[in-house]
C-alpha cells in the first residue's frame, strides 16, 4: 500500500466543505452511515467515475471516513468539523498525520430551511426513497462550491427527521464531472467510544479531535 504520507497532499483536495450545524435536526446521536462516492478526489477515493464505497460516521462535532475499496481498507480519516483539523490515519502501521482537512458535516443540515447553510435559494424537486426513507428534494444553482461534495450546482435529497443529507448529485464551476453520493443504510451508533480517537504513539502529531 502507498504510503499515508505520501498520499497526505490530496485529502483535503475533494471532500465536502464544513458547516455549521445549528439549525440542524440532529439529535446528539452518532450515526453510521454507508455509502457509495463517485467523483472525489483524494486519498481512499477511487479515480474518475469509479464509484468508493465508504463508511461514514457523524457525531455532530466529528466525522469519520473508513474507506472500503480494495487497497485502501487500513486507511481512515478523522476531522474535526468546526476546526477543520483533520488526520489521515494508516491503521496498518498506528500512525495519524494532521493536516487541514475537509469532513462530512455538512450531510447534516436544518431540514426546514436545507439551503440556508449554502446561502442560495433552493427549489423543490420530486423526493426518492433513500436508505428506507422519503427523502425530500432540493435544486440549487450558484453555490460557488458551497453545496454538498463541494459543489456549485446540483440536486440533494433531505431526510426531514434527521436533516440528514441522503444523496446528491451536482457539479462545479468549470467542471463537467459529476460529483454523487448516495446512503445505502444509515444506523444509530449505540457505543461509539473508540471511534474518533487517534493512535496514541509517537507517530501521531498533535491532539486528537
Amino acid at each position: 500500500m502507498r504510503s499515508v504520507y505520501a498520499l497526505a497532499w490530496a485529502a483535503g483536495c475533494g471532500l465536502a466543505v464544513m458547516v455549521s450545524l445549528s439549525g440542524s435536526a440532529w439529535a446528539g446521536e452518532t450515526l453510521r452511515i454507508k455509502a457509495i462516492v463517485v467523483g472525489q478526489e483524494g486519498v481512499g477515493f477511487n479515480v474518475g467515475d469509479r464509484p468508493s464505497p465508504v463508511t461514514i460516521h457523524l457525531d455532530g462535532e466529528r466525522s469519520r471516513v473508513d474507506f472500503n475499496g480494495r487497497g485502501a481498507e487500513a486507511i481512515h480519516l478523522l476531522v474535526d468539523e468546526q476546526t477543520r483539523r483533520g488526520w489521515i490515519i494508516d491503521a496498518g502501521q498506528s500512525r495519524a498525520l494532521p493536516m487541514v482537512a475537509r469532513g462530512f458535516g455538512e450531510l447534516l443540515v436544518d431540514p426546514e430551511a436545507p439551503c440556508a447553510r449554502i446561502g442560495v435559494r433552493c427549489r423543490p424537486v420530486p423526493s426518492r426513497v433513500i436508505a428506507g426513507v422519503r427523502a425530500q428534494g432540493w435544486r440549487y444553482m450558484d453555490a460557488d462550491r458551497r453545496g454538498p461534495g463541494g459543489t456549485s450546482r446540483g440536486e440533494f435529497w433531505v431526510d426531514p427527521t434527521r436533516g440528514l443529507i441522503l444523496a446528491y448529485e451536482g457539479h462545479r464551476n468549470g467542471r463537467s464531472r459529476t460529483y454523487r453520493m448516495q446512503a445505502m443504510s444509515v444506523t444509530p451508533v449505540e457505543d461509539a467510544s473508540g471511534l474518533f480517537e487517534l493512535p496514541r504513539d509517537p507517530g501521531t502529531q498533535g491532539a486528537g479531535p
